[in-house]
């Protein structure tokens, strides 16, 4: 069944903010998100009111799970449990007719701050609405970093951004991708043109601290395929707390040789 907005207090509840849950908790509490689920609360689908959307999946009951995603339409990726994930792909590949790429997912979490001091002649900034134009500038592989807010402003007034900049522009930034209620989902980026030089890293470190000095928690989310920033999630001390495997389509890329 689909769930109305008095249900999702509920299923909040029954699912619990954790690891695995905090990304879409943050959807649903901005009211960016539908959910499914059945009469228990035992198997829940999250789907994100957003431009591309994701399918957040729980549960172990593969039919009930591969009935509903049957239902709805394309998502750009689905966030699978390990135990349903192999029939929900059949589902997917069936409903939509396209090839598909399972990336392996880990959620990892950290208690304590590491420090990571920037670059030489770098200064790491938390930004407020005075820097908008910086951001305005920054190169377009920045731009996803907003992705779960309604926009930059958004993000500045209710999440944190810090970031490293350079000729009146953004050049790499840590942000509070997703707010649940404790755990704060941390996204980094850097300017092709300035990476290499440990920009990612610095930010990162930073937004840590803030986070937990707020009494939050910070998590990092990330495809195992991403090595850059599982590394360095892993100089930031953090561990993984859960795993999952996300259905997304295949591309040009996934062809190309490494």
């Amino acid at each position: 069944m689909q769930l109305d907005t008095t249900d999702l207090p509920r299923l909040m509840a029954v699912l619990g903010e954790n690891s695995r849950t905090a990304i879409p908790f943050h959807f649903l509490k901005r009211r960016r998100a539908r959910a499914w689920a059945d009469d228990d609360l035992a198997n829940a689908i999250i789907e994100t009111a957003t431009p591309e959307p994701m399918a957040f999946i729980f549960g172990d009951d593969a039919d009930w799970q591969g009935e509903v995603i049957a239902s709805l339409g394309w998502m750009r990726l689905y966030w699978c449990p390990d135990g349903t994930v192999e029939q929900l792909t059949q589902v997917v590949r069936e409903t939509h007719d396209r090839e598909v790429v399972l990336e392996p997912d880990i959620q990892r979490t950290v208690s304590e701050h590491v420090h990571i001091p920037a670059p030489a002649g770098v200064e790491i900034v938390r930004m407020t609405a005075a820097y908008l134009p910086a951001i305005a500038a920054a190169a377009t592989e920045l731009s996803w970093l907003c992705n779960a807010w309604d926009s930059w402003q958004e993000l500045l007034e209710r999440g944190i951004i810090l970031a490293a900049l350079a000729d009146g522009r953004m050049v790499s930034a840590a942000v509070t991708f997703a707010r649940a209620d404790t755990m704060d989902d941390i996204g980094v980026a850097t300017d092709p043109t300035c990476q290499c030089r440990g920009l990612s890293s610095a930010c990162a470190s930073a937004l840590v601290r803030e986070i937990l000095a707020e009494g939050r928690r910070p998590l990092w989310t990330v495809f195992l395929s991403n090595i850059p920033s599982v590394r360095i999630s892993e100089k930031l001390g953090f561990v993984t707390r859960s795993r999952c495997t996300v259905v997304r389509a295949k591309t040009e890329d996934d062809n190309s040789c490494c």
